[in-house]
């Protein structure tokens, strides 16, 4: 019986090792995954409420959507670009300069996004 009781001991600490080290593994995937995902973005107002998306070199045209959203904190800038795919971008307050985020804010507000006001977050 004791033994038996051993070599259950014994299997359930080697089965919570397994997935122990999926879950490690997974959750280095994550970490990384998330890390590379985190990319520098330049965002350039055009004429015609048009904007031009720079990211490692590559310039896109995009659409800014109205599912965007900007707050005094944050900002989360959703694109249509010219070849049909959607961009997301979130840009916080203290990421930019707070003159360049202060003119991102009027320019959105001027273009106009949503008819519904975004500048407080209601809890």
């Amino acid at each position: 019986m004791l033994a038996l009781t051993s070599l259950a001991i014994y299997i359930i600490n080697v089965k919570f090792s397994v997935i122990s080290v999926f879950l490690y593994i997974f959750l280095m995937y994550t970490t990384y995954s998330a890390f590379s995902n985190n990319q520098a973005y330049e965002l350039l107002w055009q004429e015609h409420n048009s904007w031009l998306i720079t990211q490692h070199n590559l310039r896109s045209m995009a659409e800014l959507c109205d599912s965007s959203v900007i707050t005094s904190v944050c900002a989360v800038l959703n694109f249509k670009l010219e070849n049909g795919k959607r961009q997301s971008i979130l840009l916080f307050k203290d990421s930019v300069d707070a003159e360049s985020f202060r003119r991102l804010r009027v320019r959105i507000k001027v273009q106009g996004i949503n008819p519904q006001s975004h500048d407080t977050i209601n809890s």
